[in-house]
C-alpha cells in the first residue's frame, strides 16, 4: 500500500538582500570615521542627491539589512546612526588596509558632540587646502600611517585634528 503525503503549504519569507550603492559605501565609511551621525548630516555630507526623507528611508533599509543601527541621544531628541558589525565587516573585507582594528564608540554622546564640532560648517565640503583626522582614525591607525601633519604619538589621544592651510 502506497501512502501519499500531502505537502504542507508554508509561507516562506524571501529575504531580500539590499544592493549597496556607492553612496551607501560612503555612508558606512563616514560612520566608521565619525562614529555617529544624524540623518541630516548624512543627507548633507553623503546622500547629496537625495532629499532628507529619502535619505532617512535609505538609512532604514541599511538598518533592516543590519549594516547600521540607530542610537538615541541621551536627551532623546536626536536619532543618530552608527555602524553595525555587518557594516564594519563589509568595509573591512573590501578595504582591509583602511578599516582595521575595530570601529565602536566608547562614549556615544561625547562622540556625537565632538563630531558636530569637528565637522561644523565643513559638513557639506571642506575648504580647499584643509583636512582633518578623526579620533577614530587616531585610535585605529598605526602611528606610521598618520598623515605627515598629525603628531606621531599615541601618548595622548585627542578628539581629532584640523589642518588649515594658511595660503
Amino acid at each position: 500500500k502506497t501512502i501519499f503525503r500531502r505537502k504542507k503549504n508554508y509561507k516562506m519569507k524571501i529575504k531580500k538582500e539590499i544592493f549597496i550603492l556607492d553612496e551607501d559605501l560612503l555612508c558606512l565609511k563616514w560612520l566608521w570615521r565619525w562614529k555617529l551621525l544624524t540623518t541630516r548630516a548624512l543627507a548633507v555630507g553623503v546622500y547629496k542627491s537625495k532629499k532628507l526623507e529619502m535619505t532617512y528611508r535609505r538609512l532604514l533599509k541599511l538598518e533592516k539589512a543590519k549594516y547600521i543601527q540607530p542610537y538615541w541621544s541621551r536627551d532623546g531628541k536626536r536619532c543618530l546612526w552608527m555602524l553595525n558589525d555587518k557594516g564594519y565587516q563589509l568595509l573591512n573585507q573590501n578595504f582591509p588596509n583602511q578599516f582595521r582594528a575595530g570601529y565602536k564608540t566608547e562614549n556615544p554622546n561625547h562622540d556625537y558632540w565632538v563630531t558636530a564640532i569637528h565637522l561644523g560648517s565643513w559638513l557639506s565640503g571642506r575648504p580647499m587646502g584643509t583636512d582633518f583626522m578623526s579620533e577614530q582614525e587616531i585610535r585605529r591607525l598605526e602611528v606610521e600611517d598618520y598623515p605627515s601633519w598629525v603628531p606621531k604619538s599615541k601618548a595622548h589621544r585627542s578628539d581629532g585634528y584640523w589642518r588649515i592651510n594658511e595660503n
